[in-house]
C-alpha cells in the first residue's frame, strides 16, 4: 500500500463495527466515537493482486485512555534516546500504573512484568472470542492491554478441537 496512512470506507467500517463488538464482548478497546466520509480518493489493491481501484476514503475517531505503544518506548531505545524514553516511562507509570510506587528502583522490571502479564491476559480474551489479529507488532499493542489497533484483523468462522 506504500503506507500511506489513509483508510478506506470499507476499511473504516469494519473498525468501526469490530470496536463496538469487541467491547460488548468484554475484550479491552479502544472505542469508535464517529466516522467521517471523505470526499478524497484513496488508491487501493484489496486484494493484492494488480487491481488498483479508486475508493472513498474516511477517518474513524477512536477514544483510548492512552495511545501510548510498545513501540512508543522500542523507538526511543533505539535511537538511544535513554533519558527521554526513563521521563516516557517514568509519566506512564505515574499516569496509568497507581500499583507501582515511583521510588521502587525496580519499577522498570515491575512494569514491564506488568505489561507482559496484561498483554498476555488480552490475548488470551481474543482467542477466547475467536478474534485474529493480522499485523501484531509492537506499533499495534498497546502499554494498557487494550486493543488499538484494527488493521487486518478476522474470526475464527468455527473451531474444530480435532
Amino acid at each position: 500500500r506504500s503506507g500511506d496512512g489513509r483508510a478506506v470506507l470499507r476499511s473504516s467500517v469494519r473498525e468501526f463495527l469490530c470496536s463496538e463488538a469487541m467491547h460488548h464482548l468484554g475484550i479491552p478497546t479502544s472505542r469508535a466515537a464517529s466516522l467521517v466520509v471523505s470526499d478524497d480518493a484513496v488508491w487501493r489493491d484489496q486484494f493484492y493482486n494488480g487491481n488498483i481501484k479508486k475508493e472513498r476514503g474516511a477517518v474513524v475517531l477512536r477514544l483510548a485512555k492512552s495511545w501510548f505503544r510498545i513501540g512508543s518506548l522500542e523507538i526511543l531505545a533505539h535511537s538511544g534516546e535513554l533519558d527521554l524514553q526513563r521521563k516516557l516511562l517514568d509519566f506512564i507509570i505515574q499516569e496509568h500504573f497507581p500499583s507501582i510506587a515511583m521510588n521502587d528502583s525496580n519499577r522498570y522490571l515491575e512494569f514491564f512484568s506488568t505489561v507482559v502479564s496484561e498483554t498476555a491476559e488480552l490475548i488470551a480474551l481474543w482467542m477466547s472470542v475467536g478474534f485474529a489479529h493480522g499485523v501484531c507488532n509492537t506499533d499495534n499493542f498497546s502499554l494498557l492491554s487494550i486493543t488499538i489497533d484494527y488493521g487486518p484483523f478476522g474470526f475464527m468462522d468455527s473451531y474444530d478441537p480435532s
